[in-house]
This record gives C-alpha cells, sequence and structure tokens, in this order.
C-alpha cells in the first residue's frame, strides 16, 4: 500500500538537526513568515490566536515549487518528503483504550517549556490543510467560542485560514494548541496530588488564555516516530554544490541510511 508523502523545504544545516536530534520543530505561529496569522483574534477578548498555536508546515505537492526553494531552503537546500501517517512518535490520547486517537504528547498535561502546558485530548496528531481566503480574520473568529457558561478553544479552527495571497504554499500543517499556565503549576506536572485536578486545571488555562497571559516558549521540537527515516525521501536543491551533495550523502549515511537521495529537476543557470 502506497503511503502519502508530505514535503518540506529547508536548508541543509536544519536537515542535519532533523536528523541528529530524530525530532520535527514546530514553531510559534507569531513567529512565522506570515506576520498576519499573528494577528487573528477571537473569544470575548479578543485573543491573538498565534500567541497560543504551534505548527510544522508542509505541502502534500509532489511537483516542486521554485518559490518554495527560494524562500525556505535556497535553491542549494533541500526538499525532505515523509509519510504524513508516521512522522512523530505518538501516545494514546486515552491510555484505557490502546489505539485511540493519538497526541504528540502523554495524557492528561504535558509542559511546553516552563510556563506553557498542552492538553492532549484536544491535540491529536493530523496533518490538515491550510485554508485560503478572502477574509481570514473573520474565519478565525471561530477558534474559541464562549456561550456564557462554556469557554471552549478549538484545535480545527485556529491556525486553519491564511489570506490568499500564501495560495501558492498549497501548505499543510501539523499543530497543536497551549494554554499560559503558571511556572509552579508546570513544575509540578506529573505529581499526583496535581494531576488529580484536572478539572480546575482546564478552567485554569482557558481563564489565561481569556486574559492573554503571555508564554514564553517560540517552538517546541517533537520526537520522531522511531521508524518515520526508513520512508525518508530528500531532493538536493537545484544549485546544490556537489560539496553539499557530499555533506548529505554523509547525514544520510549516518542517521538514514534507507533513505532515498533525489535531484531537483529544475533547470537554473547558475
Amino acid at each position: 500500500m502506497l503511503q502519502k508523502l508530505i514535503y518540506h523545504y529547508t536548508t541543509i544545516e536544519t536537515l542535519a538537526l532533523i536528523l541528529k536530534n530524530h525530532t520535527i520543530r514546530f514553531s510559534r505561529l507569531d513567529k512565522v513568515d506570515d506576520i498576519e496569522e499573528s494577528e487573528f483574534t477571537s473569544g470575548p477578548t479578543n485573543v491573538r490566536l498565534g500567541n497560543y498555536v504551534f505548527a510544522s508546515c508542509w505541502t502534500r505537492c509532489e511537483e516542486e515549487s521554485i518559490a518554495q526553494w527560494k524562500l525556505y531552503a535556497g535553491y542549494d537546500g533541500v526538499r525532505i518528503a515523509l509519510a504524513e501517517d508516521n512522522v512523530f512518535q505518538t501516545y494514546d490520547i486515552t491510555p484505557e483504550l490502546p489505539n485511540s486517537m493519538k497526541s504528540y504528547f502523554k495524557p492528561p498535561f504535558s509542559p511546553v517549556g516552563k510556563d506553557a502546558i498542552c492538553d492532549p485530548r484536544i491535540n491529536s496528531i493530523k496533518c490538515e490543510d491550510v485554508v485560503y481566503t478572502d477574509d481570514p480574520y473573520y474565519l478565525a473568529q471561530n477558534a474559541i467560542i464562549d456561550t456564557g457558561t462554556h469557554t471552549a478553544f478549538s484545535t480545527t479552527n485556529a491556525g486553519k485560514y491564511k489570506r490568499r495571497i500564501w495560495e501558492f504554499q498549497q501548505e499543510c500543517r501539523f499543530k497543536f494548541l497551549v494554554y499560559p499556565m503558571e511556572a509552579k503549576i508546570v513544575e509540578n506536572l506529573g505529581k499526583t496530588e496535581i494531576d488529580l485536578d484536572q478539572i480546575s486545571i482546564s478552567i485554569q488555562c482557558l481563564r489565561n488564555v481569556l486574559n492573554k497571559q503571555p508564554i514564553s516558549q517560540e517552538y517546541y521540537d517533537a520526537a520522531m516516530s522511531s521508524t518515520a527515516l526508513d520512508n525518508l525521501q530528500v531532493m538536493l536543491g537545484p544549485r546544490t554544490s556537489e560539496a553539499q551533495e557530499t555533506i548529505v550523502k554523509a547525514l544520510l549515511n549516518q542517521y538514514a541510511p534507507k533513505a532515498v537521495l533525489k535531484h531537483s529537476m529544475l533547470k537554473l543557470r547558475k
């Protein structure tokens, strides 16, 4: 059965870190190239969603993109491909039901840096297509729903929309939401007396979001599946030098011997 591949343009230096550390980096959305994403607001207090959403950006498009080579890898960078359903190490969201929905984190809560936590129950692992629209501000408003008696933060609607000018990216992304939390609670996660009070923590999480409490963590390196690199494909950019190709081959030989190495089909003048 053929596996669905997703693609990511990056530098040789970043490829080296992915292979050495066996991790994929998620960046907070207020730190990515589309500044507008950090300005989308939702909820009764106009929370800036990008402050609490982390994403790893990919594309399903097998055809090479000149724009993405130039913007994210450089013509002497690489494009990596991995099997969409086997990128990350997974944890059962409901441990008592093995093979239930999977998350990047162990339940009930996991720390993200020193002042934020993640609730695995609302952060299942899935690669979602970005929706390009003329009015992303309007659609993003659905990310935080406040009924007066209940407030919910939607994983689906946060980090989902971009303006049509970015449509050339044909982007899909893995993402997860975090909640700002007092450092003392984050430090004590995993201790029985903290874990037993999950309802209180959940209420405090949403209150901190609505109060726009900041977090310090700007990125998160998620562990890859133990077999993720078995499906790795690496394409060398159209202006990769012989020396750079030698470096990539050495990296693959050491960390991903099953990987397939390809050359760009683009013909660019050097």
